[in-house]
């Protein structure tokens, strides 16, 4: 998933937000399913990838879930600036390339 490179509306930095969050909740059900780990609510997911940063012994890959639970929270309240949203789309990329290697 790329970044957009620029989002000129508030529409469109929430609907880019929308996206990333669900592309990096989307990456830690499908690994989290492929070890049958509870993955249906946010504390599901959030314990999931906190299994995987102990497993990996990539602790960053808490944050780079943080920054995507921002984003989901950005979807709902607009918050975020344009090079907060790009920034944070980053590391979703970057968290779903880390953790799509652990996808059988």
């Amino acid at each position: 998933m790329a970044a957009p490179t620029s989002c000129h509306s508030e529409n469109d930095l929430q609907q880019a937000s929308a996206k990333g969050w669900e592309a990096a909740a989307q990456v830690v059900k499908a690994v989290a399913d492929a070890r049958g780990w509870p993955h249906s609510s946010r504390h599901d997911l959030y314990r999931a990838v906190d299994r995987l940063a102990k497993e990996t012994s990539d602790a960053q890959l808490r944050t780079l879930f943080t920054s995507a639970n921002a984003l989901d929270q950005n979807f709902y309240e607009g918050w975020m600036p344009e090079d907060a949203v790009e920034q944070s789309l980053s590391d979703v990329e970057e968290f779903a390339n880390r953790l799509s290697s652990l996808i059988p």
